[in-house]
């Protein structure tokens, strides 16, 4: 069997095809903009053909002008199509979606089985034609045999719109960075921080409107002997109310902002911290994600705090401590410090390790053997 993703530019989407090729041969098709293109690979040019990263599994990527995937739609579907019809020859292929952009290629293509692998409200991604993105998807749904959504709450969503499909509606979560862990190499390495604060909760991320400031300063201000580090750059793409909050919590003394945290450092500062944090900021966006920081903390073993912006953490109350105001959330973070024994950390691990890459895949090839 052929197994086509269009498109895997997304890192947790190729994390979990790629394990799919235990069952069939994979490409991961990356098409994107041809500036974008050029910055990521050095080049304007396009591969010409599959270029094979592991075995079973190919990646090719596909240099196109602005506007391709709405504008120049129906140019753009020609030349995908034929990407995937040489790479699929006779064989039975089975074809990934990831945006209602591509439902045309449905019915193009024909393959044997079709898979919807829904990331997000696309409202949120494409504010131009936000009023176009429900009635999209309502056709991508319709037209393919298989939905997968990495959110519950997108999931359910789906099924009460369409009753019809319910039953082909699958919530599968995002999983965990094997390198995060815990017990990798990562956490050898010696400290990141000289010297290390006595006591630390942080966060590394987006800093940006979905990160709600405001709440996180409320915490700081009532646990000065706790600092309190976040990693990112700051996006200040956000409200008034939002720029207040932002500038509330950079002149809070036990907020420290410790910018850029590239990825191959993620888990020795995520070893760094005593309780990692999830303060999200209640919007659109959160409602309908499944953070990849929620499994990313999950591995390590680390106790979690969260508030109630986001439904999919929430999921995870028995291994999340859940506080939806600054001042449970500080109730939350002293329990988190003061936790005693390894039980709650086995447990946190123990989920984790049901919801690797690896045990992810297994999970999809069981939900296709059902739709075929």
């Amino acid at each position: 069997m052929k197994l086509v993703v269009l498109d895997a530019n997304a890192f947790w989407t190729e994390q979990l095809f790629r394990q799919c090729a235990r069952f069939a041969d994979v490409l991961l098709l990356k098409p994107r903009d041809f500036r974008a293109h050029r910055t990521l690979s050095g080049t304007l040019r396009s591969d010409r053909s599959p270029r094979s990263i592991a075995d079973r599994v190919s990646e090719q990527r596909v240099s196109l002008p602005p506007g391709w995937m709405v504008g120049l739609w129906p140019w753009t579907q020609r030349r995908l199509a034929g990407v995937i019809r040489a790479f699929a020859g006779r064989d039975p292929l089975t074809l990934v979606i990831t945006y209602p952009q591509y439902r045309g290629l449905i019915s193009a293509l024909r393959p044997d089985l079709s898979i919807y692998y829904n990331l997000d409200d696309y409202r949120d991604n494409w504010p131009r034609h936000a009023r176009h993105v429900p009635e999209w998807e309502a056709k991508t749904v319709a037209a393919s045999d298989v939905t997968i959504c990495i959110a519950d709450y997108r999931a359910k969503l789906l099924r009460l719109e369409h009753p019809e499909k319910s039953d082909r509606i699958h919530h599968l979560p995002l999983g965990v960075t094997p390198e995060f862990m815990s017990g990798r190499r990562a956490e050898l390495h010696r400290s990141s921080l000289t010297p290390k604060p006595a006591r630390i909760a942080g966060y590394i991320g987006a800093l940006n409107y979905r990160f709600d400031f405001a709440f996180l300063a409320d915490v700081a201000t009532r646990m000065p002997e706790v600092t309190f580090l976040l990693g990112g750059r700051v996006q200040e793409d956000g409200d008034a109310a939002w720029r207040t909050g932002l500038a509330r919590a950079q002149a809070t003394a036990n907020i420290e902002f410790l910018g850029w945290v590239d990825h191959a450092q993620l888990g020795m500062k995520l070893a760094d911290f005593d309780v990692l944090l999830m303060p999200y900021a209640h919007c659109n966006f959160n409602t309908n994600a499944c953070p990849a920081k929620l499994w990313d903390y999950l591995g390590t073993g680390k106790p979690i705090v969260a508030n109630e912006a986001n439904p999919e953490t929430l999921l995870w109350r028995e291994v999340v401590r859940v506080g939806g105001t600054p001042e449970a959330f500080v109730a939350q973070i002293r329990d988190a410090l003061g936790e005693q024994g390894s039980d709650l950390r086995e447990r946190r691990l123990a989920v984790a390790r049901e919801h690797t890459w690896e045990k992810l895949s297994e999970r999809l090839e069981q939900i296709l053997t059902l739709a075929k």
